[in-house]
């Protein structure tokens, strides 16, 4: 980078806002982002429902899964078998709806 011929011209660029969001309001919740649960999600030692393919793509579709109702309610953690923490669902009535938003779950490197 060092070495690119734009570096004069993002010198003169001003960051307006930088960071992650962590939390954003939905009603009278918060509600963890999902980007932010994509990059430390991974550290959480509770309430992580992990996934097979073929239930995250039952979730996207619409579909709700069974999960533990000792969970309570609530967001839980989403992560695939093979790949890792990939969003939030909605943990209700023990059944787990999704939280994804697919353009979110397209950008993923599977």
């Amino acid at each position: 980078m060092s070495k690119s011929a734009h570096l004069e011209q993002a010198v003169r660029l001003k960051a307006v806002q930088a960071g992650l969001k962590a939390f954003e309001r939905v009603g009278s919740f918060i509600k963890p982002t999902t980007r932010f649960i994509q990059v430390f999600g991974g550290l959480a030692t509770r309430m992580i429902l992990e996934l097979d393919r073929i239930a995250l793509q039952r979730l996207l579709s619409g579909e709700r899964i069974p999960a533990d109702p000792g969970w309570g309610q609530g967001y839980v953690i989403l992560a695939v078998s093979d790949y890792g923490v990939v969003g939030l669902g909605l943990l209700v009535g023990g059944e787990v709806r999704s939280q994804l938003r697919a353009r979110e779950i397209a950008g993923l490197d599977w």
